[in-house]
């Protein structure tokens, strides 16, 4: 998917920001989306805060003025309003303002038994059954490495090599110790 389509697509339902008013009504967590008019590509997304507040970074793209740092913006930085458009201060740009929920792009998963299929005729047989079976979750797009490395740290922990792969009691014991202090 082309980047521009991706950025038409995160929100869903739409609805335009048609005046100075709309943008200070713009629910908290609307994401808003600015569309030049002279080219029709989004250039710019922001998140609302509401009460007119939007928080946004490369922030120039909309308004010469302003820094590309992450800044909170109010609505009378982004422009003026007129007929039913925002224009930059600097005349720039005339952009169409939506805003909208986010909608997330689900890239394509793989089921489970088509991950592992795919992953069998490269398993190194020095790997473990858990490593193997979080490699199929991660290719499967149902873990990312991190969590799959986090998992596998702790099913190391958990289970103890003085009964096969069964667990530890004396391991699980400090597992729950350590999860009750950090969540007490």
């Amino acid at each position: 998917m082309h980047p521009q389509e991706a950025l038409l697509e995160i929100i869903r339902n739409p609805s335009q920001v048609r005046t100075f008013s709309d943008m200070l009504r713009v629910e908290p967590g609307k994401l808003v989306r600015f569309t030049r008019l002279e080219d029709s590509k989004v250039s710019h997304l922001m998140i609302s805060l509401g009460n007119g507040r939007f928080a946004g970074m490369n922030n120039k793209a909309l308004e010469s003025s302003l820094s590309n740092e992450k800044r909170i913006l109010i609505a009378e930085q982004l422009g003026t309003f007129k007929e039913d458009v925002l224009r930059t201060f600097d005349k720039r740009h005339s952009l169409l303002v939506e805003k909208g929920d986010f909608h997330p792009s689900h890239a394509p998963t793989k089921s489970l038994m088509d991950a592992a299929a795919e992953m069998i005729d490269k398993v190194h047989y020095e790997k473990s059954s858990t490593r193997f079976a979080l490699e199929v979750l991660v290719a499967a797009k149902k873990l990312v490495p991190q969590q799959a490395d986090a998992l596998e740290r702790l099913a190391t922990l958990m289970t103890g090599k003085l009964d096969g792969e069964k667990i530890s009691l004396v391991k699980l014991n400090k597992f729950l110790l350590i999860e009750k202090i950090y969540y007490s």
